[in-house]
């Protein structure tokens, strides 16, 4: 069976004329001008910059120093309404400056990648995520479509995309910033270039996500022996990335060393004041005073749920965090305050009344007062419209000011977020990205608003404007009495700006980092997690099931009975339906459980089916490699079960073992010819790696979730005593079955938590169909061991 290869530097090109460490980039001298006022401005000014393969380079400055024009020129680039003027770019042995469009435009789709500051300027709506990472590799025949595309999901891997294996499949708006962000560097990466710019690529990221994010970014980099300039204002991020720093401001060099040498001993002051940390207080103002309430709000895209019963409560004139990971709901909660995207369910409450759901139904007084900064000030803007009439235009809308009046006050916003009338005039193609989130909040502010929503407002912006901002926002609240709502992808400005602090989507039992081993891993194990009450209630009424197996000669469609099964001597290995057979069962699988199954399905989850299964040392019962999946397919693979240890299960005890990270893997062949065997062949089984697999031992009250593409198995049991293990298995509502279940409960199907979904997702990898059960099925144990054959 085939399996998808791991990463390789087959298709990197490699130039004949050095191997790492040799020379690939020298930019000698340039001098770069911009167009604005009528007149030519000088950006870049004599700058020198040498680059070797495999080297990364961090380029380090405030916002408007000319990192980005300077790392698109090392391309040969230069953006529309700049020049270069003067000087040599020579990549590869090649001068750039002199080399015509068509050889450069090769360059670019095959030796050169640029990773830009906004992804979501970067990518076409209409087109799926997969079809544009691998456009450029197909187009250039650097790769076939089919490899391209299995390369595209390995590199999503690699910079820890959730759903790796699918989310290829989605539209740029179906994911969230940090999630576009990532799937644009495998754009770039997918051709295997000699060079990749890298401009701020993690701006949108978590704290939580950036540090393995960069980790594998550099780990690729390193791997195919890429070059690369890495333009930042974060200085976290240039220590863990670069090689060499380069500072820049106003266009010219300022310093540059090696990075630990410039992190140690920096020698220009403005380097060091770059280096200095930067502390502002924050006076907690108490407010009884609610301006805004978000209550019970549900809200979705299409099918996709996104918030489940959020409620948030916003004091008059203070400051609440909105803190989650990327794809968390931090914006979504946003859209939906501003009425963009209105709530399935739930209300939101404005200074005592309840705001009309839509945009649209909303009077312009109700807009006025709610303001929105975006995370994404690319797109933001109109790009036609000057500086001027994008600041202007709610002062015209809201406040009918004449042109002269408008002017002024134009005037008096520019000063206030620290740009001068020179700016009035340029249009957002000739904005650094930190200034056009400046306007952005400018903009806001033209409205005279009484909340604003600021989506991680500062993320684009270097240490020292961000400073500024954050004062400046203080500074409004305090002379105006303004609410602010942010939304924050970390905490680093939680003691400076907000006294109340929201996690976006918390947990409701696992931990977020238990969340991840599931779904890195395909599995996750939480020790003691059950109650002792509740296991004690467990324990008695599977004494009342143990006696009731003695009364029973044969399997039926209660118990499955092993061989040599006898009222003295019962021999009991599984309860088909536990959650039907006894309320405590249902009452356990409904509560605890179904909170552990949100965690990982949520906000929908459907109960799907429950088993009590038993292991005899002298009952042989082995349960081989197999994977859930095939047993009762569904339309996605969001289907999973959790086992509950009911007392302490050791490797005596042939506990439960997996295989590390096989659901992201292959479904394998359950017949055996034509006969269904509920396992893989010995041919199948023997390829697999013993050394790999994990037993999940643990104490009474443990539980352990797989997925149902997770290969597992246990081992037989060595024990004088039976091993009860309570299975409950769940599917994201989402999950719609192929075939019938065989044998349903009363209880299949049921939502247990959220909301019925009438449309189903459908994952593109093929599944296996099991036989027609419609006659009854009666146990893995059977089906493996041939009895029912």
């Amino acid at each position: 069976m085939s399996k998808m290869e791991p990463l390789t530097s087959q298709n990197h090109s490699t130039n004949s004329n050095g191997g790492k460490g040799s020379l690939l980039l020298e930019m000698k001298n340039i001098w770069i001008e911009g167009f604005s006022d009528e007149r030519w401005h000088e950006i870049i000014k004599g700058v020198n910059l040498t680059l070797n393969r495999g080297e990364i380079l961090g380029l380090i400055g405030e916002s408007g120093a000319g990192k980005s024009t300077l790392g698109l020129a090392a391309m040969g680039f230069a953006r529309p309404g700049c020049r270069i003027t003067q000087g040599e770019i020579v990549f590869d042995g090649t001068n750039l400056v002199e080399t015509p469009l068509e050889k450069k435009q090769h360059l670019w789709g095959t030796k050169m990648a640029y990773v830009a500051q906004s992804a979501a300027a970067a990518f076409n709506p209409a087109h799926r995520l997969i079809e544009q990472t691998v456009e450029a590799t197909v187009r250039e025949r650097i790769k076939s479509e089919s490899e391209a595309r299995a390369d595209a999901v390995e590199l999503y891997h690699s910079l820890q995309l959730p759903m790796a294996d699918t989310i290829g499949l989605r539209y740029p708006h179906q994911v969230s910033g940090g999630q576009l962000q990532r799937v644009m560097t495998a754009m770039a990466m997918s051709p295997r270039p000699d060079l990749i710019i890298f401009d701020e690529p993690t701006t949108a990221l978590d704290v939580t996500t950036q540090v393995e994010v960069l980790a594998s970014m550099r780990k690729i980099v390193e791997r195919f022996d890429t070059a690369a300039i890495y333009i930042t204002h974060d200085l976290a991020v240039v220590a863990q990335m670069a090689d060499r720093i380069k500072v820049l401001r106003y266009g010219e060099d300022v310093e540059e060393s090696e990075t630990r040498k410039m992190l140690n001993d920096p020698k220009h002051p403005y380097t060091k004041s770059l280096w200095s940390v930067r502390a502002l207080q924050k006076t907690v103002r108490e407010s009884k005073d609610l301006m805004l309430e978000i209550q019970s709000v549900n809200a979705s895209y299409g099918t996709m749920r996104v918030l489940h019963d959020v409620s948030i409560s916003v004091p008059r004139g203070t400051t609440v965090a909105v803190v989650g990971e990327s794809g968390s709901g931090k914006s979504t909660t946003a859209r939906v305050v501003t009425g963009l995207l209105p709530p399935e369910n739930g209300q939101i409450v404005f200074d005592g009344n309840v705001l009309p759901a839509k945009l649209a139904d909303r009077n312009k007084d109700q807009l006025r007062k709610i303001q929105m900064i975006y995370q994404m000030a690319d797109t933001a803007m109109n790009p036609r419209q000057t500086v001027e009439e994008i600041i202007g235009r709610p002062l015209e809308f809201y406040g009918g000011l004449s042109r002269k009046k408008r002017e002024a006050k134009v005037s008096e916003l520019l000063k206030m977020i620290e740009l001068d009338d020179s700016f009035m005039d340029r249009l957002p193609s000739e904005l650094s990205g930190g200034q056009k989130q400046r306007i952005c909040i400018a903009r806001a502010l033209a409205a005279e608003p009484e909340l604003i929503i600021c989506d991680e407002v500062t993320s684009a912006l270097d240490q020292i404007v961000q400073e500024g901002i954050l004062r400046l926002l203080m500074d409004l609240q305090s002379k105006l009495g303004i609410t602010y709502k942010i939304c924050l992808p970390e905490t680093l400005f939680l003691e400076i700006m907000s006294p109340e602090q929201i996690l976006s989507h918390p947990p409701k039992v696992l931990s977020q980092e238990q969340r991840e081993d599931y779904f890195d891993s395909g599995y996750v194990k939480v020790e003691e997690l059950i109650p002792k009450n509740t296991l004690i209630e467990l324990r008695r009424v599977i004494d009342k099931v143990w006696d009731a197996s003695r009364e029973e000669t044969q399997s039926g469609t209660v118990f499955d009975l092993g061989p040599g099964h006898s009222p003295q001597k019962p021999v009991l290995r599984r309860l088909k339906k536990p959650d039907e057979y006894d309320q405590v069962f249902w009452d356990f699988a409904s509560g605890l459980i179904a909170d552990v199954a949100l965690d990982i399905a949520g906000p929908d989850v459907v109960f799907h089916h429950s088993k009590l299964n038993f292991k005899w040392n002298d009952g042989n019962d082995e349960v081989k490699w197999h994977q859930d999946a095939q047993f009762f397919p569904h339309t996605n693979y969001n289907v999973f079960t959790i086992g509950c240890y009911l007392n302490d299960t050791g490797i005596e005890d042939g506990p439960l073992a997996v295989m590390p990270g096989s659901h992201q893997g292959e479904l394998y062949n359950l017949y055996h010819g034509e006969t269904w065997a509920g396992c893989l062949t010995d041919e199948d089984a023997g390829s697999l790696s013993m050394e790999d697999a994990e037993y999940l031992t643990g104490g009474e009250g443990s539980i352990t979730i797989h997925n149902c593409r997770t290969l597992h198995f246990s081992p037989p049991s060595k024990s004088s005593e039976p091993r009860p293990l309570l299975l409950n298995c769940y599917t994201s509502a989402d999950a719609k079955p192929y075939t019938p279940h065989p044998d349903p409960s009363s209880h299949a199907f049921e939502l247990v938590r959220g909301n019925p979904v009438r449309w189903a997702e459908h994952d593109p990898r093929p599944c296996l169909i099991p036989p027609d059960w419609s006659g009854g099925y009666s146990s893995i144990f059977a089906a493996q061991v041939g009895e029912d054959s």
